[in-house]
């Protein structure tokens, strides 16, 4: 925050949008004045499993930006829907500035170029995860569509944001220009450490009504596939006889299709958890686990990481040979360790060896909370998420350069 704001508070603008402004009433930055309408879905599965990275990123935003607005918020189930800011579910009222799309999300590449063109005011998109390929072909018809509409945004968007490196690779490789594409960093709030920690994560277990034993969490992304290793990891530590729990978390018929698998084995469960309550599901585990298959990379794990450092957690990755998430392992080193993706046996002696060394346990989850300070700070997310809507800006209305099609 820049050093003259000496008190911040959010007020409902009537429009109904949110307001941020210092004591003197006016907000402070070069977005002081300005107005962005962000498009995104508010669930997605490409971010921490399935919470809200539209909903982070409008906070973000809301610390630097005049006045921000969520227009045709798309809501779990892919309707339009207003949110808790007041913002309503059709076009803001007033000329934004600056549209903000976020892929991948039902609708919202087209409906933000749309709103861009229906403004002439610059587009910015913001690539979250790297899970979906931009413009791939396809075989069913809602992929194709979404195809159609993130091409749509390609074609239209002047600057690109994304969280990982494969994702600016297939931009790279669809024609965009390096110095149009910024990277933003991924951001989390990390937990508290101390004597009490090991309390309240007893409280929080007892309130899931979750097992009381050494337990493993898996979060679940978009796809499950990887999971099976888990579950057969799960039922060879039941037939050593380990007292190893494992629970995946998620929600979604994808992870009920796993119930009949999990209830196979006597220390595993499938626990469905509302978005709100995904943060606090990670900080009960004793020990979380990542995981995607050999032959299906997972870009979506590089949030779940972000995730399980946030939460303060040793972690096991169980990653496919040449992941996309090699750097950020290595900045994460001492917090992780990686074993081979579907290898259920070695899983479950990875987990096996953890559980009987508490003292390596408490260095990881040490490590995990350094890891959070040094790279998912969200006050440094916000600022590089300001620069990167300042060069957005810089294009002036009407310039016949915006866009591809300009």
């Amino acid at each position: 925050m820049p050093g003259t704001m000496t008190r911040l508070n959010r007020v409902r603008t009537s429009a109904g949008s949110l307001r941020l402004v210092s004591r003197s009433g006016s907000s402070v930055g070069p977005l002081n004045s300005r107005y962005v309408a962000l498009v995104g879905a508010d669930v997605s599965p490409h971010i921490t499993g399935f919470g809200g990275f539209t909903s982070s990123l409008h906070g973000l935003l809301v610390e630097h930006v005049g006045q921000v607005s969520r227009p045709l918020q798309a809501s779990p189930s892919g309707a339009a829907a207003g949110t808790s800011t007041g913002t309503s579910a059709g076009a803001p009222a007033g000329t934004p500035d600056l549209v903000v799309a976020v892929l991948p999300g039902p609708g919202a590449a087209g409906a933000a170029a749309e709103l861009a063109d229906q403004h002439d005011v610059p587009l910015l998109v913001i690539v979250q995860g790297e899970t979906s390929p931009l413009s791939e072909d396809a075989a069913t018809g809602g992929a194709r569509l979404a195809a159609k509409l993130e091409s749509r945004a390609l074609k239209r968007a002047d600057r690109w944001a994304v969280t990982g490196e494969s994702a600016r690779r297939r931009l790279l490789g669809l024609g965009v220009q390096q110095d149009r594409i910024d990277a933003l960093p991924f951001w989390a709030e990390a937990v508290r450490s101390g004597p009490q920690v090991e309390s309240e994560r007893a409280a929080v277990r007892r309130s899931l009504g979750w097992p009381a034993g050494f337990l493993v969490v898996c979060p679940v992304g978009a796809d499950t596939s990887g999971l099976v290793a888990v579950v057969a990891a799960a039922h060879q530590l039941a037939a050593r006889g380990s007292d190893v729990q494992v629970v995946l978390v998620g929600r979604g018929p994808r992870l009920r299709a796993l119930s009949a698998s999990a209830a196979e084995g006597p220390n595993v469960m499938v626990a469905e958890v509302p978005d709100e309550g995904y943060a606090k599901a990670l900080f009960a585990a004793d020990l979380l686990v990542l995981t995607e298959t050999a032959d299906r990379p997972d870009g979506a794990t590089a949030g779940r990481l972000a995730a399980a450092m946030a939460a303060g957690r040793p972690t096991i990755a169980a990653l496919a040979d040449g992941d996309q998430l090699a750097a950020e392992l290595a900045r994460a080193e001492g917090a992780v360790v990686t074993v081979a993706a579907d290898r259920p046996e070695q899983l479950a002696d990875a987990m096996d060896v953890l559980r009987s060394e508490p003292q390596a346990l408490a260095v990881m989850a040490s490590a995990a909370r350094h890891y959070t300070r040094a790279n998912l700070s969200p006050v440094m997310a916000a600022a590089t998420l300001e620069q990167i809507a300042v060069r957005t800006l810089s294009r002036q209305a009407g310039s016949p350069w915006w866009g591809w099609n300009r």
